[in-house]
């Protein structure tokens, strides 16, 4: 295995703090029950550049930015804590495993493959994200619902619908990106 070089330490940091920043913007909806990862659109971008290990590195800083700035103050144990951020937001890191998929697909042309791919690389990214979310959502948000509630059938409807939005948004503005800017995407030479 390669060593990893200063300037991917140098981007790994710059991606995961646009990522986080972009977690500020307002795209909050149902009182915070579904919630839109912008972030997840440049650390895709970089994951397929750089591959699995810089894509799990960027997704792991991110996680610990987001939950030293804005997770310790709902959380309700421990381990919560450690599922939501660092477990749940390195999912995301998932995106890395198709960057040699995109990059040979692309290496082949602008095609409607391509978006079938890109959408693919979506998937891959934003399931096991919300997956772990769900999970957190399940055994340790459900003491806080009213009696009778479910917390299974009410972390899988909040939880759902983030990803499904999330899944959307990101196919979506990837296809884009990749049909108008193609070399984002490239790995640097």
């Amino acid at each position: 295995m390669r060593k990893i070089t200063s300037q991917e330490i140098a981007e790994i940091g710059i991606i995961a703090a646009i990522s986080f920043l972009l977690s500020y913007l307002p795209l909050d909806f149902f009182n915070k029950g579904l919630d839109l990862s912008v972030g997840l659109v440049p650390l895709a971008i970089f994951s397929v550049r750089r591959g699995v290990r810089a894509s799990f590195s960027a997704s792991i800083v991110w996680g610990l930015l987001a939950l030293i700035f804005r997770g310790l103050p709902g959380a309700v144990s421990p381990i919560q804590v450690i599922l939501d951020y660092p477990v749940a937001f390195a999912m995301a890191g998932f995106f890395g495993l198709y960057s040699r998929v995109i990059r040979s697909q692309l290496n082949k042309g602008i095609t409607p493959k391509l978006s079938l791919k890109v959408i693919q690389l979506a998937f891959i990214g934003v399931f096991p994200r919300w997956f772990f979310h769900f999970l957190a959502g399940w055994f340790f948000w459900g003491s806080y619902l009213p009696k009778g509630t479910s917390p299974v059938m009410n972390s899988l409807v909040l939880n759902g619908t983030s990803f499904i939005a999330n899944f959307v948004m990101v196919s979506i503005l990837l296809v884009i990106i990749i049909h108008i800017a193609p070399n984002l995407f490239r790995a640097p030479r």
